[in-house]
């Protein structure tokens, strides 16, 4: 039988903190927390990372600049690239969280362009 991973279970703060459900779809439970801790501290506002990461991922115009490609499964986070200008405005909501970095980084390689070397924000 297959068994539900983990890393897409609520967090606490899910649990706890009223939000929209596209929050949920995110495979990584730090940035998740991230997101809600902005919302929570009137840093970050809600409307505008979706737009961010939802919206533009589903505008499929010809010159649209997506701000995530899901190479693969969306459920597995090896197979998330974020872009450069993401992790520029956005990069506080992955901190803690190096394993996107790496695998943006490994689809960057498979396309010859250059490494992300750190979050820039």
């Amino acid at each position: 039988p297959q068994t539900f991973p983990a890393h897409l279970s609520g967090t606490m703060l899910q649990r706890t903190v009223t939000h929209h459900p596209w929050l949920d779809l995110f495979p990584i439970p730090r940035m998740r927390d991230n997101i809600l801790r902005g919302i929570q501290a009137g840093e970050r506002v809600e409307d505008e990372i979706c737009d961010a990461l939802v919206c533009d991922f589903l505008n499929l115009e010809a010159n649209s600049t997506a701000s995530l490609v899901i190479w693969g499964n969306s459920w597995e986070m090896d197979h998330w690239e974020f872009s450069p200008d993401f992790f520029g405005k956005w990069g506080v909501l992955l901190k803690g969280c190096p394993e996107v970095l790496g695998a943006t980084n490994r689809w960057r390689a498979k396309r010859g362009e250059p490494r992300i070397e750190e979050l820039t924000a």
